[in-house]
């Protein structure tokens, strides 16, 4: 733009902030027409910015590559027994297989958006950090100590975000949240949930099972989770509920909506699609197996077909959520040349000081870290002896004589109890009474008092019953009823931690992980 005197005047303008987009001068910049050297405008009062090409590579945080993967192997030494026990319930657990993939999609959704990592400078966030750290802790102590390996599996995924946000900082934080919240997946704790909504699925299974096959003119009726054919009768079993079926499609298209779908709106249409995909699935295949059973094409309901019955169903449902993928994703354009975006040149960063604050604290951290595994995995808690065995408990108490036996119930051969007694009292009528007596000198994961082996035995359809005695005071037991062999059996338990008499199991934990500290 020419003066009216034709020459251009000197024009004064502002430097923003390209990288965090902050409204505030980096400096005054003057264009002068011709050329002219700094030393013709050393005089003024214009501060210099520092200006590079767009070419110029942006500052590589390869330095955190180091520190953090000394943090990586540290934490997995604290975890050490922790990652071992769940990697063992991938294994054996037909609902977990797909967790093996978990941690490896983490990473893939990390690497996809590696570029946003660059030029960042790490901020470590000091109280956010460590309160999330001394939570991850505590819930690993209380995990470990109190035999709740759920717990401590859980606070692995709480250190992780305590630790990014101690050593990076906030924004680092926020690129990271859902790859590391996307790990949840891999917990072995999602029983808690699901147990609770097989049944309903599989009712939901049978009603529309029954009624695809009824559309197809197949006469069905249907009892509980049993649909009955004029040839044969399904079972619509706990396994074949769905809720294995769903978690795997939800991890699938979690990852799936965050990578490829720019808006919210459009990833919560794509994982409400599959999860109603998933749902609907079951009773398909319900249906499918119904039409090949009543016509005879497959005579083994659990054979090789039914397996492949299952596969093309899960395909299927795969495919859907592709296609609705391919749908709400947008057409991706051209990548441009950097300076097109940002312009034909960028500020330069300058190395920060918090780079060398985020050294000193994954140091730190890792150190902390070593100690506390050493402590978690290689120390065990001292026992604590009875002073008296108990095979020295009476033989005879009043007119009840006692004789030893095994215990009725093979579960009590599992508990790895350090001392037992298994007695059949008798008094002269003939009437029984069967005491057993399992001590722990200590406790550990898979060797504990309060053991999801018992659970069915002790604490289902269990009432509350009070027992007076001698003296001035009464016990709180529990009480509950099998029916063994046309015949009502009554079962009297409580436990005893370091004297106190407790009947609640989840109390009686939380005394555990009271001990434990």
């Amino acid at each position: 733009m020419k003066s009216k005197g034709g020459r251009m005047p000197g024009v004064k303008i502002l430097a923003w902030s390209v990288a965090t987009n902050a409204r505030f001068p980096l400096a005054s910049m003057r264009l002068l027409r011709g050329p002219q050297s700094c030393d013709q405008i050393a005089g003024e009062n214009i501060v210099p910015i520092g200006l590079r090409s767009a070419s110029a590579p942006v500052q590589s945080n390869a330095w955190l590559i180091g520190p953090l993967t000394l943090l990586g192997v540290t934490l997995a030494f604290c975890y050490g027994t922790t990652l071992q026990m769940m990697v063992t319930q991938w294994l054996y657990n037909n609902m977990y297989h797909y967790a093996f993939l978990i941690p490896l999609v983490s990473l893939y959704m990390i690497w996809e958006r590696r570029e946003k990592f660059r030029g960042l400078d790490p901020k470590p966030h000091y109280v956010g950090g460590i309160s999330l750290l001394l939570l991850g802790q505590f819930m690993l102590v209380a995990g470990t100590k109190g035999g709740l390996l759920a717990l401590a599996e859980l606070s692995f995924i709480v250190n992780l975000f305590g630790a990014v946000l101690l050593v990076l900082g906030t924004r680092f934080f926020k690129l990271l949240f859902f790859p590391i919240a996307y790990l949840l997946f891999m917990i072995p704790a999602w029983e808690i949930l699901t147990n609770q909504l097989h049944f309903p699925f599989q009712m939901f299974a049978v009603e529309l099972g029954s009624k695809l096959l009824e559309l197809v003119g197949i006469p069905t009726y249907h009892d509980g989770v049993y649909i009955q054919l004029p040839n044969v009768t399904l079972e619509v079993a706990e396994a074949c509920s769905g809720m294995n079926y769903l978690i795997a499609v939800i991890a699938v298209v979690l990852p799936a909506a965050h990578l490829h779908l720019p808006s919210w709106r459009k990833q919560v249409i794509l994982v409400v699609g599959a999860i109603g995909v998933a749902i609907l699935a079951n009773p398909l295949r319900v249906s499918i197996i119904g039409i090949t059973s009543y016509y005879g094409l497959s005579d083994n309901l659990h054979g090789p077909f039914h397996v492949l019955q299952g596969m093309i169903v899960s395909a299927a449902g795969y495919v859907a959520i592709i296609t609705g993928l391919w749908i709400l994703s947008e057409p991706r354009l051209a990548a441009r040349p950097l300076q097109e975006e940002t312009g034909r040149t960028q500020m330069m960063f300058k190395p920060a000081f918090s780079n060398r604050q985020s050294r000193y604290v994954c140091l730190a951290l890792s150190c902390f870290l070593v100690l506390m595994g050493a402590h978690l995995n290689l120390t065990d808690p001292i026992p604590v002896q009875l002073k008296t065995e108990l095979k020295y408990f009476p033989i005879e108490i009043g007119q009840w004589k006692g004789q030893e036996n095994t215990p009725d119930y093979p579960v009590f051969r599992e508990l790895r109890v350090d001392q037992e007694l298994s007695r059949v009292y008798r008094d002269a009528s003939g009437k029984s009474v069967t005491l057993y007596i399992g001590f722990y000198s200590s406790q550990r994961e898979g060797k504990e008092l309060i053991s999801y082996k018992t659970q069915d035995l002790l604490d289902s359809r269990a009432s509350e019953l009070k027992v007076s005695l001698e003296q001035p005071n009464t016990v709180t037991l529990r009480r509950v009823v099998h029916a063994e062999n046309n015949r009502k059996r009554q079962i009297l338990y409580w436990y005893d931690l370091d004297g106190r008499v407790v009947t609640d199991r989840y109390l009686a934990k939380g005394y555990t992980v009271w001990d434990a500290f």
